[in-house]
């Protein structure tokens, strides 16, 4: 039985859902599942919501307002961790999954769909699993990828690269548990200039997981509902 089906039996049975992504096996039955749920009219929160998160959110609106010059090249080095899981996915899984999220957070960043992929490649270094992509962005920037599956924890980093500036976009986990005021996560954007002159920096401490506010956004619908 897969994902979709139990989720579409526990929606026909007006329970509110949570759905993490992958959503279906197709676009054709993700789409019939979003199309019950719509006519239900029950809260269904369906998990695609990575390039959502603040940080990206701030940087997008930095990246408009900064009146930067042409944007050159992208930059992402993504640290992501395995998990333990009673039925764990391969590394291949893990990559196909996540490397839609990152697409959709440059494409939510830029305005811009990826319109060729140069080289992607794979290779083990030990326990790490490295996935690297190489791709043009409508407009002529070039994207390159780095997608590490790993056993410790996960974190990314974005760079922006224009002419005159960067804007770079990072989520970092505290493994001293004090740098960031006993919180797990932070949020970090930075706009240098070409020099590497810091312009300015935000920092979002304790920064909140996609999945919580996921979480909250359902909890929300219910109590609407209810």
């Amino acid at each position: 039985t897969s994902k979709i089906d139990v989720a579409t039996y526990l929606m026909r049975s007006n329970i509110p859902l949570y759905v993490e992504i992958p959503l279906g096996n197709d676009v054709l039955a993700a789409a019939k599942f979003i199309e019950e749920s719509s006519r239900q009219k029950l809260p269904v929160v369906v998990g695609e919501n990575f390039q959502y998160q603040e940080r990206f959110n701030i940087a997008q609106s930095t990246y408009k307002s900064c009146g930067h010059k042409h944007l050159s090249h992208i930059v992402v080095t993504d640290n992501l961790r395995r998990g333990i899981r009673d039925n764990p996915r391969t590394d291949d899984e893990l990559f196909d999954e996540h490397f839609v999220q990152i697409v959709s957070a440059i494409r939510a960043l830029t305005g811009k769909d990826i319109e060729k992929i140069l080289s992607a490649s794979k290779r083990l270094i030990g326990s790490i699993t490295e996935y690297s992509t190489k791709c043009i962005l409508e407009a002529g920037t070039q994207i390159e990828i780095i997608l590490n599956i790993i056993n410790t924890c996960s974190e990314d980093h974005y760079s922006l690269v224009f002419s005159d500036a960067d804007i770079r976009i990072s989520h970092l986990y505290d493994h001293s548990n004090s740098t960031f005021s006993k919180s797990r996560y932070a949020d970090i954007i930075e706009l240098l200039h070409v020099s590497e002159t810091l312009l300015g920096i935000e920092i979002f401490k304790d920064a909140a997981c996609g999945m919580r506010k996921c979480w909250d956004e359902l909890l929300k619908l219910i109590e609407t509902k209810s």
